[in-house]
């Protein structure tokens, strides 16, 4: 009698094959399925069966990769692409995106890692053309026009023309409680180093007096000194409200130095009586 077969269908190329009993028994307790037919039919099917239909992230089109290489691209986060040119145009696109100029209003593409997003920086220009346009913006401090590029503006909202309005803005004079004691007095016209100086100023004025703020610097030998106030072009005019060694030997050289200019030093009693006599009669008196 002879041995039982068993009817098999090979998945690859789908003709009907036979196995003995004994063979599908001892496959079974193998845990091996029999879905070939032969060797070869087993390899092209396993072939096949590596690789798989996918649509490119740029162009949409089908195409058949490898399954290892998909996993491996997956992995790495390269994405999806058909060739190697629509891989160029869908990185671009992954970083790459559109800003809007801020000087002419035109759209363009930059990279993701110089926009705003990252960095925090606001200034975008579509050409160096327009990077470097400027205009015209006030001083803060004198109201004097001057020449900024947007981007310029952007970093450095306060504006100021020197470093001598800077620093006077620095110590911007506010009117409300808090006063400061150096920087600009809209009333005068210039800066001070403290409220005595301005004060002085503001009675000078008053009385009818000219004067000129720190006009000259006198040198004498290694030292220099610069007086407050010229006034009338006659005389000089020192506010010292606390007179400290150096000041007072920088006033005595002045003298030695020069004799024939005349200086008036306004020390606490001076600028007391001042203050008693102009302080409610000037609207502006710190």
């Amino acid at each position: 009698m002879p041995p039982k077969s068993i009817q098999f269908t090979c998945k690859a190329c789908s003709i009907t094959f036979h196995h003995s009993e004994a063979f599908v028994l001892t496959r079974a307790k193998a845990n091996s399925r029999i879905v070939y037919c032969s060797n070869p039919c087993k390899r092209s099917d396993q072939r096949a069966s590596a690789f798989a239909e996918l649509e490119c992230e740029y162009c949409h089109d089908r195409f058949v990769r490898r399954i290892p290489e998909i996993r491996r691209k997956a992995r790495s986060g390269q994405g999806v692409f058909c060739s190697s040119t629509c891989r160029a145009h869908g990185i671009r696109l992954k970083t790459f995106e559109s800003f809007v100029c801020v000087t002419c209003g035109s759209t363009f593409e930059r990279p993701v890692h110089r926009g705003s997003d990252r960095t925090g920086r606001d200034g975008l220009y579509c050409s160096h053309a327009c990077r470097k346009t400027s205009t015209l913006v006030p001083c803060r401090t004198c109201g004097n026009d001057v020449l900024r590029s947007p981007s310029r503006l952007m970093a450095h909202p306060r504006v100021y023309c020197s470093h001598r309005c800077r620093a006077a803005g620095a110590h911007e004079w506010d009117a409300g409680p808090r006063k400061y004691r150096q920087g600009f007095r809209a009333d005068l016209g210039h800066s001070v180093r403290s409220s005595w100086e301005a004060n002085v100023c503001r009675a000078l004025l008053a009385m009818g007096l000219t004067y000129e703020y720190e006009p000259r610097t006198f040198r004498m030998g290694d030292t220099h000194y610069t007086p407050d106030l010229l006034v009338d072009g006659r005389y000089w005019v020192e506010v010292k409200g606390w007179l400290t060694e150096v000041a007072a030997a920088k006033m005595a050289a002045f003298r030695e130095s020069f004799p024939a200019e005349k200086l008036v030093v306004v020390d606490k009693m001076i600028y007391g009586q001042m203050a008693r006599e102009w302080s409610g009669r000037i609207p502006a008196w710190e």
